[in-house]
């Protein structure tokens, strides 16, 4: 197995860009290749340095906990980086949101309010359909 690189990562997803409007890497100095996606997906975050396990953990959680509540990408991301705060972890200014141009994330609801409940009595989910892309700085 290979690991995709800064071009490759961009090729694999910008056939994809109607149907993703977020890319989330949550790796190390994964800054650069989140700039490199919002060429065609709407939103990126990518860590403009190093961070912590604990840090990945509770930025990632509070993020994804907020969207699942039906919150925008922008209110999610802004969640994120208080609970590190919260959590007394310095790294609130590691994570970084990329937007393409002319996109406001804080109109993007990935999981509107009035799907949730939908969401949550789901149980067709399919584990094929979640795709894990591993940074190269990262490989384990």
């Amino acid at each position: 197995m290979s690991l995709a690189g800064d071009s490759e990562l961009t090729a694999l997803l910008a056939p994809l860009k109607d149907d993703i409007r977020l890319v989330f890497l949550n790796a190390s100095f994964s800054h650069e290749q989140a700039q490199g996606l919002v060429t065609s997906i709407d939103c990126s975050i990518g860590m403009k340095g190093a961070i912590t396990d604990e840090g990945a953990a509770a930025f990632s959680s509070s993020f994804y906990r907020a969207i699942a509540y039906g919150v925008s990408i922008q209110q999610a991301f802004e969640q994120g980086r208080t609970q590190l705060l919260l959590e007394g972890l310095p790294e609130e200014d590691i994570p970084h949101l990329l937007v393409r141009e002319g996109v406001d994330p804080n109109r993007i609801v990935p999981i509107p309010k009035e799907k949730i409940p939908d969401l949550l009595v789901k149980e067709d989910i399919d584990p094929d359909q979640i795709v894990l892309i591993k940074h190269p700085a990262n490989p384990s």
